[in-house]
């Protein structure tokens, strides 16, 4: 295990404290152009909200560490090592798996969230 603090509970980043290259991001993603040929097709509010939720808790996480820094394009920000370090401490925050899955679904790169783009790809 790495040296992380405890983390009885996840907290989330708020987004007006996110760095102003994920903020941005997310704007445009929340924003998507409708067409047969989208790479990045509306969403439901709800859907919205869960990959702003798990984005948050990765962005609190590193914030958490001291490795959220602002210079950083939110494509530098998902790599395997931190995304190693967030599973970790929800997996001893006592999170379900489901919760776990969702929380991911935000750091994704195929996700709608700040961290989608492609050149983010660290799980494949």
């Amino acid at each position: 295990m790495t040296d992380m603090p405890p983390a009885p509970r996840m907290g989330r980043l708020p987004i007006a404290e996110w760095p102003a290259a994920d903020a941005a991001a997310w704007t445009l993603a929340r924003t998507p152009r409708a067409g047969p040929f989208s790479q990045n097709p509306p969403r439901s509010l709800a859907t919205y909200g869960m990959y702003a939720d798990g984005y948050a808790g990765y962005l609190w996480h590193l914030k958490s560490l001291n490795q959220l820094h602002p210079a950083e394009t939110p494509a530098e920000r998902v790599t395997r090592e931190r995304l190693g370090s967030y599973h970790e401490r929800l997996v001893r925050g006592g999170l379900a798996d489901y919760t776990i899955v969702a929380r991911f679904d935000g750091t994704s790169p195929s996700s709608p969230g700040p961290a989608m783009s492609r050149s983010a790809r660290c799980w494949t």
